[in-house]
């Protein structure tokens, strides 16, 4: 997903029972400009990736990154 410059890569995945998911920020030159991760609980994989986009649209969103029309079809297609 694309926030302008910047492009967020997710994951969420179940290990033993237990539901995490996270994402990493880089800019354009692919420097690191920020990361998150948050323990679920017990959920499926589907709801830890729903989740982890969930948190990157939030964590752009309180840094003044928006996303750009393209970003929001990969969300909607990570949907089907």
């Amino acid at each position: 997903m694309k926030f302008y410059s910047h492009e967020v890569n997710t994951d969420g995945s179940v290990i033993g029972g237990y539901t995490a998911c996270g994402g990493l920020f880089r800019d354009h030159s692919g420097t690191f400009r920020g990361a998150f991760v948050c323990n679920i609980g017990t959920q499926s994989v589907f709801y830890a990736e729903v989740m982890a986009i969930i948190f990157a649209i939030e964590y752009a969103a309180r840094h003044g990154w928006r996303a750009t029309p393209p970003a929001l079809s990969e969300f909607f297609q990570t949907l089907s």
